[in-house]
């Protein structure tokens, strides 16, 4: 879509575009890093790219003009201002996880943090043609995957103190609904942790994990075993993380014995042998103990202490 107002400075470009739903099928999509070229890219009159979502809009009607001011100054191939969350009564709200810039400034890539909110920032277009930077293949996720991949490839960050872009919030689990596009959620997390493999984004990349566990935790019981066939799949050569995974969903869905016995084997232990059933006991025993002291705690505050408290913080003559 194209915007009169900045036609010598900007494209806008709608990303989720008809075609990159239509033309998916799994799972080849998941086996190669292929990345489209965006229509419209490299026909940009401009110097800078930003992008719009079709039901979100930009908060200052100045904020691009102010963005690509810096940027022109700079010689910038990332300026970055801030984003708001909107409802559907046009409240709005902080976008949590993200710095909110108050000043301009020049930032290193790895201190922008985790890869979201890319419709914050304009991109300097020769900078995205020659780094051959688009968006991968995938029905859900390419955002981030984008960012990561700019941020990996920039030397700074311009950040500007002005609110550019009110993005509308959908519930990210709904956004799932479907085997290909939790699929595609998951492997998202795999192209990320790929562009932050430098060990200056060590800290990101970590924090990007557990946004991994947390969308495990979303996907509730119910898609537990596709989502951690899918894992498996799609880490198979990271280990570590699958494992991760595994022991996070023993941890969280211990009362689903088909999940529970078919995780227990691929954490390593061996049911059929004498040291992996005391191990299986153990486990169910401390389990077991645990969820007691739960219950007893929060029912009654049995065990909590609560009586000792009281009677050590009352005030009584001698």
């Amino acid at each position: 879509k194209k915007n009169q107002k900045y036609d010598e400075l900007f494209w806008m470009l709608e990303t989720k575009l008809p075609f990159l739903e239509s033309n998916l099928k799994h799972p080849e999509f998941l086996t190669q890093y292929d990345f489209y070229d965006i229509p419209g890219l490299n026909e940009a009159n401009g110097e800078y790219i930003a992008f719009l979502d079709a039901d979100d809009f930009f908060i200052d009607d100045d904020s691009l003009e102010k963005l690509y001011k810096v940027g022109n100054e700079n010689n910038g191939n990332l300026v970055s201002g801030n984003i708001k969350l909107v409802d559907d009564n046009n409240k709005f709200s902080p976008f949590k996880d993200l710095n909110y810039y108050t000043e301009e400034s020049k930032i290193l890539p790895e201190e922008y943090g985790i890869p979201w909110a890319f419709y914050k920032s304009i991109y300097k277009k020769d900078f995205l043609i020659k780094n051959n930077i688009y968006f991968p293949n995938l029905i859900r996720g390419q955002d981030p995957v984008f960012l990561a991949e700019v941020l990996s490839k920039v030397d700074y960050v311009y950040t500007v103190n002005t609110d550019v872009y009110a993005y509308y919030y959908i519930n990210g689990a709904n956004k799932c609904n479907t085997f290909d596009k939790r699929y595609a959620h998951i492997m998202h997390f795999k192209y990320v942790f790929k562009y932050f493999e430098d060990d200056k984004f060590t800290i990101i990349r970590n924090k990007f994990k557990e946004k991994l566990f947390i969308f495990l935790g979303m996907m509730g019981e119910e898609g537990a075993e596709d989502t951690l066939t899918s894992i498996r799949e799609i880490f198979s050569d990271e280990e570590d993380i699958i494992k991760q995974c595994e022991r996070y969903y023993l941890h969280r869905f211990n009362n689903n014995p088909k999940l529970l016995i078919d995780t227990i084997r691929n954490i390593g232990i061996d049911l059929s042998h004498k040291d992996g059933f005391i191990k299986l006991t153990d486990f169910g025993i401390a389990m077991a103990m645990k969820m007691g002291f739960k219950r007893g705690v929060f029912s009654n505050e049995a065990g909590l202490g609560s009586s000792v408290m009281v009677h050590s913080s009352s005030n009584v003559k001698e």
